[in-house]
C-alpha cells in the first residue's frame, strides 16, 4: 500500500496492489473518496 498526502491543495491517494492465488497483480487507486483506476499491474515490476 502506498499512501500520498501532498503538502499542497492536491488530493491524498492510496494505491493498493496485490497478487492473488490466480497470479496476476492487481491494483486499485483511490482519490479522495472515489475509486479511480482498477487493473492489472499499477507499478509495473514491483
Amino acid at each position: 500500500m502506498l499512501v500520498s498526502i501532498p503538502g499542497d491543495a492536491s488530493k491524498a491517494s492510496y494505491i493498493i496492489q496485490g497478487e492473488g492465488d490466480w497470479g496476476d497483480v492487481i491494483g486499485f487507486v483511490v482519490t479522495e473518496d472515489v475509486v479511480t483506476y482498477v487493473g492489472k499491474n499499477y507499478f509495473p515490476g514491483r
